[in-house]
């Protein structure tokens, strides 16, 4: 139907026209000449009764998905039509199924340098969506539970675009964003829905974007204003039985956030316990300071955790021939700079690594792939840095168990993590531990008793890897006529990747995952 003239849509109906006779198709013809084309693709369709178009949520997934722009839709869309092929909708309706991921447009503020979608609508819509992809059954109280958190990323493209104020700058971007973990019944505890990736971007939502520099000011006053309107929350009335309640845990945050967050000035002193570096390898003191239980709520960062034990064990093989924290004697200073040569060679010839290598503008090589590397290989990795291969596998099932996303045996891991930090105090005393390293083995096992989930589903890895969609989006899938309107086709698409309904139509790639130790096993309440 979606071929025949819309202008004369209402002349005859698709019944009728199919129980006229030649004579009256012959006739429509001689009246309206120029729709040849189009009466022959419609007598083909209703001779093909059984072949279906798909839904304009199904169109929408396949153009977010393929990420195609208007034009190449059109063209796809064309291209099956000549054929006899009408798979795909106009892009009239897709834009209409566009239009239902959005919260309302007055709840979305959008400057030059800044995007802000209210809470509250976002979560609205997000609870909304999500019920239209679950089991329809009479639910009364549901509660959702979500992740959020801020991340800034440098490096972004700069455009030609003049701002609204001389001084704004659009080399480096703030954005905060939250993933939808679990939604149950409050009632009875049954889990109607679970997100099966919390770690993807497929379902991180954006709350806001700003284009500036990641400061500490920058970090309070968008922690304070999304806290703000997390106070006021209220109930998310989709239907008019159902309500879900919601519950925000700030754990997609780093180490400086939490330090902001925290008002802890150094980055090497525990914010939890406040110990200095020299107290780091002090066990006994360390079991007797007084610790905040308010902080156990910002997570464990376990994405960093991989990458900051990395680098601590891999800082400590350049410094091994000295035994020494810091180096200041420049003739040291140079061993230790060819040491770190050899080592990096090693890496490169043995496991293709490339550690510890600076990136303009983007910090360093050393990434969670690199970190899951080195502790997978972690024999060889051993060989290479002269480290106890012990201590690597033990910092490997650690952290193979934070991240596995299974409710994990507190008593076990607070043990094993205690006996890690043993071995490492007995062999590398010389080497402060890190405030990262640090925090998971003394602190591990109580952040991971305080949490309402799985420490492994708390992860800030989906706002991590957002940043290179939203560098996408920014560069190739948004006008740049203005900043304004730049940053209006950033958010609805992010929107758009991370609707549930989009996401819940994306096929699940069977992804191989690498099989956890025996020893991390055990410490897993299977």
């Amino acid at each position: 139907m979606r071929s025949f003239p819309k202008a004369h849509l209402n002349f005859v109906s698709r019944k009728q026209f199919k129980s006229k006779d030649a004579q009256f198709i012959v006739d429509f013809l001689r009246k309206h000449p120029g729709h040849a084309k189009s009466i022959r693709k419609f007598c083909e369709s209703l001779e093909n009764p059984d072949k279906k178009c798909m839904s304009k949520e199904q169109a929408l997934n396949v153009l977010v998905t393929a990420k195609l722009t208007k034009c190449q839709y059109n063209f796809i869309r064309d291209a099956t039509s000549e054929t006899g092929h009408e798979c795909f909708p106009s892009y009239y309706q897709v834009q209409k199924a566009k239009n239902e991921c959005y919260p309302r447009k007055e709840n979305i503020k959008i400057t030059d340098t800044s995007v802000d979608i209210n809470l509250q609508s976002l979560l609205d819509k997000t609870s909304e969506r999500l019920l239209q992809v679950v089991d329809k059954k009479q639910f009364t109280n549901l509660v959702l539970i979500s992740k959020w958190g801020c991340d800034g990323a440098s490096d972004q493209s700069q455009y030609k675009i003049s701002f609204n104020n001389e001084l704004s700058d659009d080399s480096s971007l703030f954005a905060c964003s939250l993933v939808p973990i679990k939604l149950y019944d409050s009632i009875t505890g049954t889990v109607i829905w679970k997100n099966n990736k919390p770690s993807s971007t497929r379902m991180c939502r954006p709350i806001s974007l700003q284009f500036v520099k990641e400061t500490s000011e920058t970090i309070n006053a968008t922690i304070e204003h999304v806290n703000s309107q997390v106070k006021l929350l209220t109930p998310s009335n989709c239907t008019n039985d159902t309500s879900i309640t919601h519950k925000l845990c700030l754990t997609m945050i780093d180490g400086k956030i939490c330090n902001n967050i925290t008002k802890t000035q150094s980055s090497m002193r525990c914010y939890i316990c406040q110990a200095s570096p020299k107290e780091m390898n002090n066990l006994k003191k360390i079991n007797t300071k007084v610790v905040n239980e308010e902080y156990y709520s910002y997570g464990m960062s376990s994405l960093h955790a991989w990458i900051r034990c990395f680098e601590c064990l891999i800082h400590i093989s350049y410094n091994i021939p000295f035994k020494t924290w810091s180096i200041r004697n420049p003739e040291s200073k140079l061993q230790r700079e060819n040491r770190k040569k050899e080592i990096q060679n090693k890496f490169r010839s043995k496991l293709g690594l490339l550690v510890d290598i600076v990136k303009q503008g983007k910090g360093t090589s050393n990434d969670g792939n690199t970190a899951r590397t080195f502790f997978s290989n972690y024999q060889v990795s051993s060989e290479i840095t002269d480290i106890d291969v012990d201590l690597i596998k033990r910092i490997y099932v650690i952290l193979q168990t934070i991240s596995s996303g299974q409710k994990i045996n507190i008593e076990k891991f607070k043990n094993y993590t205690f006996q890690a930090a043993e071995l490492y105090v007995n062999l590398y005393n010389w080497y402060y531990m890190p405030a990262s390293m640090h925090k998971l083995l003394m602190h591990g096992a109580e952040i991971i008793e305080h949490a309402i989930v799985p420490i492994g589903l708390l992860g800030e890895d989906a706002q991590e890897a957002n940043h290179k969609f939203i560098r996408d989006y920014r560069e190739n899938y948004s006008r740049k006529i203005s900043r304004i309107a730049n940053n209006e086709d950033i958010i609805h698409n992010m929107l758009l990747q991370s609707d549930p309904v989009i996401s819940s139509l994306r096929s699940n790639k069977t992804t191989k995952h690498k099989e956890l130790l025996p020893e991390a096993l055990e410490l897993l309440e299977m």
